[in-house]
């Protein structure tokens, strides 16, 4: 499906628990797993789903550390490329100068992640940046929010959090609990509009998946399923009519 179509919500049902849901699902996140992310979504104690408790969910899966002695996580792939999404008109109409043009852009284009490595004393473009981000950020922000038709506000929430964690050093332990601080507690960003935009920013990229799995225990919990069912309806930016399987 292509990034610029809207997903769908799917109910994968069986006549009990055991029957194989959990493994046919490891299966296609293995065959997907090169264009998709896939996050495990969590209801709370009291069987309880909404744009809050999502919101950490996809934080907390983008932000764990590769299996290598990189430290680098999905989350930090995702703000270098959308710093090299940003800049890269803004380097193409000559806004922000550049000594070799097309090799600046051929490596925004081709190496975002190599590109912005903040960590790298060699990575010029980067470091660029980090020196000059008051006065581009703003830019940068209206860039963004355009190219794929964002709020302003929420936009630029995103972008500040995101370049924050990425220019800190990846082993900080401090880095993750500063993200979520920085993006659960502004007042005037509802926990719904937050995650929407994070979701459309994540998925200008590769596909994003939401999987919420073991929830037999809503067959007996009416209201809980209620809840459920409530946010997969009502969060319409992520989800089209439930298609069962």
């Amino acid at each position: 499906m292509p990034l610029d179509k809207e997903g769908r919500c799917i109910m994968l049902s069986a006549p009990r628990a055991g029957y194989g849901k959990t493994h046919l699902l490891n299966q296609v996140r293995q065959k997907l797993l090169l264009t998709h992310d896939f996050v495990l979504i969590f209801p709370d104690q009291d069987c309880r789903v909404d744009a809050s408790l999502v919101l950490l969910d996809v934080l907390r899966s983008m932000t764990e550390r590769a299996q290598n002695a990189s430290g680098l996580t999905a989350l930090d792939r995702i703000a270098r490329t959308l710093l090299a999404m940003s800049l890269e008109p803004l380097v193409e109409s000559g806004e922000v100068p550049s000594d070799n043009r097309e090799s600046a852009l051929r490596a925004m284009r081709e190496q975002p992640v190599e590109t912005f490595d903040f960590h790298d004393a060699s990575a010029i473009t980067a470091h660029w940046i980090l020196d000059h981000f008051d006065v581009l950020g703003p830019r940068l922000i209206i860039e963004l929010a355009q190219r794929l038709d964002l709020p302003l506000k929420e936009t630029a929430m995103w972008v500040e959090a995101l370049f924050d964690f990425a220019t800190t050093p990846l082993f900080d332990p401090v880095r993750v609990g500063r993200l979520l601080e920085a993006v659960t507690h502004q007042p005037n960003v509802a926990a719904q509009d937050s995650l929407h935009v994070l979701m459309r920013l994540m998925s200008s990229m590769r596909r994003v998946v939401l999987v919420a799995d073991e929830l037999e225990g809503l067959s007996t919990n009416e209201e809980g399923a209620m809840r459920f069912a409530s946010f997969a309806v009502s969060y319409t930016h992520l989800t089209l009519p439930t298609k069962r399987i």
